[in-house]
């Protein structure tokens, strides 16, 4: 199995392996070349192995405004920032984004057993500028269902 980190970091092995050193470079808060992984505030779940059946899965229980956030999200390469997300949505106030977003952890949460888990990221980018991000990993396998 591989996993790739949000900084390009290929990590391979068994499934039980990929998560323990998944969470030795998370408690450091760290990428394989140094780099901050995340914002602390917006930590992904680590420890949750996504699998194709497992967002194949969480993408049949999306409906509505939430397969429309992931579809557009897919479509922008896995990153859009809060304004590009509300002017392709429709939508009036952020807090219809993070209302979106829950459901979607919620659902994320159920399907891998993780109470870390999430579909979709929270982070500052190198210039400072906060965006929601779908990781590389998921993002790859959702290009198939999209």
């Amino acid at each position: 199995m591989k996993a790739t980190l949000s900084d390009g970091t290929v990590l391979e092995g068994q499934p039980s392996e990929i998560v323990e050193a998944i969470r030795e470079l998370a408690a450091k808060n760290i990428g394989g070349n140094g780099s901050r992984l995340l914002h602390p505030q917006a930590q992904p779940a680590v420890s949750a192995v996504w699998t194709e059946a497992r967002v194949q899965t969480l993408w049949n229980f999306l409906y509505g405004r939430q397969k429309e956030l992931v579809r557009f999200l897919v479509k922008q390469g896995g990153k859009a920032t809060i304004q590009e997300v509300m002017t392709e949505l429709n939508l009036k106030k952020a807090t219809e984004v993070a209302g979106l977003r829950s459901c979607i952890t919620r659902n994320a949460r159920r399907e891998t057993g993780n109470k870390r888990a999430a579909l979709i990221a929270w982070e500052r980018d190198p210039k400072g500028n906060w965006h929601y991000r779908i990781a590389p990993e998921i993002l790859g396998y959702l290009k198939k269902l999209v």
